[in-house]
């Protein structure tokens, strides 16, 4: 009568091993990207739905509130109960959005993954598949984006 041992080899386990490591190599810089893009994704909902309300604002009044500073300095009662009921003042990385007015044109800009201005994008339409592109700053002004991703830039 012989014994048979039941269980796996040391060579088996370390293939196992070795085949869980190569699949989380490659699924971990996509999840990385992909929790980037949802978070530009949500900052640029945001600042359309903020810049909606200061187009409505400007019907109304004839004028943007004119308040330069960050977003939060537009979270008073004569604006967001009237054309607002949720105010996000910062973007999904956490800083706080940027806010300028001149007579009768507004810009709401994020500074993007690294809080700090710049860098300027290239003249080209870019894309937000590399990590480093997640830095680009996002500004709406008067209705539409004038930077963002998939969106050309200036002219």
């Amino acid at each position: 009568m012989t014994k048979h041992n039941r269980g796996f080899t040391l060579i088996e386990l370390l293939i196992v091993v070795a085949i869980i490591g190569i699949v989380a190599a490659l699924a971990v810089p996509n999840l990385l990207v992909a929790l980037q893009r949802s978070r530009q994704t949500a900052t640029m909902n945001d600042i359309r739905t903020i810049g909606q309300a200061v187009t409505s604002y400007a019907a109304d009044h004839a004028s943007v509130p004119d308040i330069s500073g960050t977003v939060a300095e537009l979270n008073q009662p004569w604006f967001s109960n009237y054309y607002l009921k949720t105010f996000p003042t910062r973007d999904a990385w956490g800083f706080p959005m940027r806010y300028t007015a001149v007579e009768l044109t507004y810009s709401i800009i994020s500074l993007g993954r690294d809080g700090s201005p710049g860098p300027d994008p290239p003249e080209d339409f870019y894309r937000v598949s590399q990590m480093w592109q997640f830095n680009y700053d996002i500004v709406y002004s008067n209705g539409t984006f004038t930077q963002s991703p998939r969106v050309k830039t200036g002219n």
